[in-house]
């Protein structure tokens, strides 16, 4: 076993200070962080420290522009160009970047458009639901739940088997076809008219495995379905047992056609990878 020499550990804690230094500048301009960020910058003829500091910098914030034009694509559209810079400003001036990767620099968009927006917004709508199909590929992997595991399950574990949603499952409730929007822009179809309902319409995105590499899904929920998914989600990591859904239905559908409606209802959700068990 070697041991690391006293130089060695110098010169990590100097890299460490000068990304320290170099960060606070770029995700907080001010005289101070740009003065301490220079220290570490060699001026010469053709430009000072300050300003090859503020060049790197201007690139760094063209960099995350150009991450939330991919991140928030459809809402880019919906609002035009001028907009949506103003916007990103405003949110990297609320929101400085706080993870070593900008992929995550657009994590507080959708709450920070909401904030701005009417109550009933198709772009606050929009900026959830892009983000969620971001997200859907980034979150940490999970094996759902399987029929083949719950084959070998003995009848009397089953009311006790608890039922997790897999970490990618968003729910949604839209007033407009948020989906549908985000579709014709992906596809690059004309701009139309949104459609608005009074009645929101309850939305899932979520990463289904596949042989090949996983794929993000979105489909609209009947209110059924849309009860018994919003139960289980509402229940963490913990899940929601099986024999506890099984008494949600009955509330809804009566005790005969609740153990059916329970059945139909994971299997469709197994076939999707929906679920986990915790």
């Amino acid at each position: 076993m070697t041991q690391a020499s006293p130089a060695g550990g110098a010169d990590r804690s100097a890299l460490m200070q000068l990304q320290e230094t170099t960060g606070a500048y770029l995700a907080t301009p001010s005289p101070d962080t740009r003065s301490a960020a220079a220290e570490a910058v060699i001026s010469d003829q053709l430009a000072s420290a300050e300003e090859r500091l503020d060049i790197y910098a201007m690139a760094y914030r063209l960099r995350l522009f150009e991450v939330f034009g991919g991140d928030f694509e459809a809402v880019h559209t919906l609002i035009g160009d001028d907009a949506f810079g103003l916007l990103c400003r405003d949110y990297l001036a609320a929101h400085p970047p706080s993870h070593y990767s900008i992929r995550w620099a657009g994590q507080h968009f959708p709450a920070f458009v909401a904030a701005r927006e009417p109550e009933r917004s198709l772009v606050t709508e929009m900026a959830a639901f892009e983000w969620a199909l971001g997200l859907a590929l980034d979150v940490v992997d999970s094996a759902p739940l399987s029929v083949e595991a719950l084959q070998t399950l003995p009848p009397e574990e089953w009311p006790e088997l608890p039922l997790a949603a897999h970490p990618s499952l968003k729910r949604f409730s839209f007033h407009f076809d948020t989906p549908a929007i985000w579709k014709a822009i992906d596809n690059d179809e004309p701009p139309r008219a949104p459609v608005e309902s009074d009645t929101p319409t309850p939305w899932i995105v979520w990463r289904q495995p596949t042989a090949g590499a996983p794929e993000v899904h979105y489909r609209s929920l009947e209110p059924l379905e849309d009860l018994a998914l919003g139960a289980i989600l509402a229940t963490g990591a913990e899940g929601l047992s099986f024999g506890r859904l099984g008494e949600l239905l009955t509330t809804q559908v009566g005790a005969e056609q609740a153990p059916g409606v329970a059945i139909n209802l994971l299997v469709q959700w197994l076939a999707a990878g929906l679920l986990i068990r915790p």
